[in-house]
């Protein structure tokens, strides 16, 4: 059995994240020359710096709209395409992650006079903030928010999502009860 000395315990301390001590110092300083060093040469090497994903842009979620709404062939697919249309949608203008629009309700949106769009607060669970969204009407079918809502609420979806919801003690009316089963930048809507 290996126990370690009150020196070696004290070292350890320097992982910490709020730790003023010498060896903290010296780790930190040891972090940022490593990554002082690897970014040096990832430079000389030509390599991208910049690893995150390709956004989506508004072309990209209208044809995405564009091919759910020509290629319903039955009832339930059509409840369907009218659901993933409209979590696509709300998604973009939110601009964030799929867990913030999981967070939607119904008596949160507001309607705004002044700019005519409807607006809500989508709370970031990760960062403890609250978040403006306004919903705005698209220059044409395949970017607006408020017809994929109309498909929506035509198809039923939405009073389905909330029969379940009621029946689970759950009296909020939440927009996307599928999204609020599980983790929803998982869940296949169905």
């Amino acid at each position: 059995m290996c126990t370690l000395s009150y020196r070696s315990k004290q070292f350890f301390t320097c992982t910490e994240p709020n730790s003023a001590s010498a060896d903290a110092r010296w780790y930190k300083g040891l972090k940022k020359n490593i990554w002082r060093t690897l970014f040096q040469r990832a430079v000389k090497a030509g390599e991208a710096l910049d690893k995150s994903n390709v956004p989506i842009f508004l072309e990209h979620v209208k044809k995405i709209c564009g091919h759910f709404a020509k290629t319903a062939s039955s009832e339930s697919e059509e409840l369907q395409h009218a659901l993933r249309k409209f979590v696509i949608k709300s998604l973009h203008m939110a601009a964030g992650r799929t867990a913030e629009i999981s967070w939607l309700h119904l008596l949160g949106l507001k309607w705004c006079v002044h700019f005519q769009c409807v607006f809500c607060e989508i709370p970031q669970t990760k960062t403890s903030k609250v978040k403006i969204i306004a919903f705005v009407a698209g220059n044409d079918r395949h970017a607006c928010w408020f017809l994929d809502l109309a498909d929506y609420l035509a198809t039923g979806a939405l009073r389905a999502g909330l029969e379940r919801t009621r029946s689970e003690q759950d009296y909020v009316m939440w927009l996307f009860p599928a999204l609020r089963k599980q983790n929803p930048g998982k869940i296949a809507l169905v």
